[in-house]
């Protein structure tokens, strides 16, 4: 007898997921969608952040499949336009007129999102093809993905401590990033991760250091050709 009802349960309990993952599948994603109140399970399924991480997760599968290390130069640049697309989509539409405050929540809602899957994407991808890609060559979109990804999420420290051995080694290898660029996102991860700047960008006033810190700042900054302070 308790065999038959522990089954029946299973039973109730499995149609009810199965409803409720049709649910999602069907529901319009920028509507709020409201609870399968059958079942806490259901409850979870339903809601509109576990709808977004649905998605996120689902376009961070179909990036990563294809990345592989010697991966031809074509298919990197694809992978590098994808992270742009991404990052760049709900950024452009803030800058839409007469904006109003519920579209920007919205908005920042699924940038947050697709940030955190942009950060997993890039680590992915600089650990399997060995370390920074070679962007020369290719568009503008996918030779600045990699940096805008960083410099959005430069605040996050668990990302900012795993990126920042790649981007110590980044200038040297992307002809394309210019000295100034590369030293300002450097300063904001490193800020992040060790709490000074190495190149004096970022969280460094002259007034408030001693004169051995700017010296270390300056010989960092004339490293990479930049004027000193």
């Amino acid at each position: 007898m308790s065999r038959l009802l522990i089954l029946l349960v299973l039973l109730f309990y499995s149609c009810t997921i199965d409803k409720s993952k049709n649910d999602i599948q069907n529901a319009n994603s920028e509507t709020t969608l409201h609870s399968n109140n059958s079942s806490p399970l259901a409850s979870i399924l339903t809601t509109k952040e576990f709808v977004v991480n649905q998605k996120t997760q689902s376009i961070y599968n179909s990036v990563i499949k294809g990345i592989r290390p010697n991966m031809p130069k074509d298919s990197l640049k694809n992978v590098l336009q994808t992270i742009h697309y991404w990052d760049q989509i709900y950024r452009d539409s803030l800058n839409t007129e007469n904006l109003d405050r519920k579209e920007s929540d919205r908005y920042w809602e699924q940038i947050s999102s697709l940030d955190k899957m942009n950060q997993r994407i890039v680590l992915f991808l600089l650990q399997n093809i060995g370390g920074w890609p070679d962007t020369r060559g290719m568009s503008e979109d996918a030779s600045m993905a990699i940096w805008l990804v960083i410099h959005h999420n430069s605040d996050t420290k668990d990302f900012s401590k795993q990126i920042l051995s790649y981007l110590n080694k980044a200038y040297f290898s992307d002809k394309l990033i210019d000295n100034k660029t590369y030293a300002g996102l450097f300063d904001e991860v490193n800020y992040t991760v060790n709490g000074y700047s190495k190149y004096g960008t970022f969280g460094y006033n002259k007034e408030f250091y001693h004169d051995s810190v700017r010296t270390r700042i300056n010989l960092e900054r004339t490293a990479i050709g930049l004027a000193k302070l």
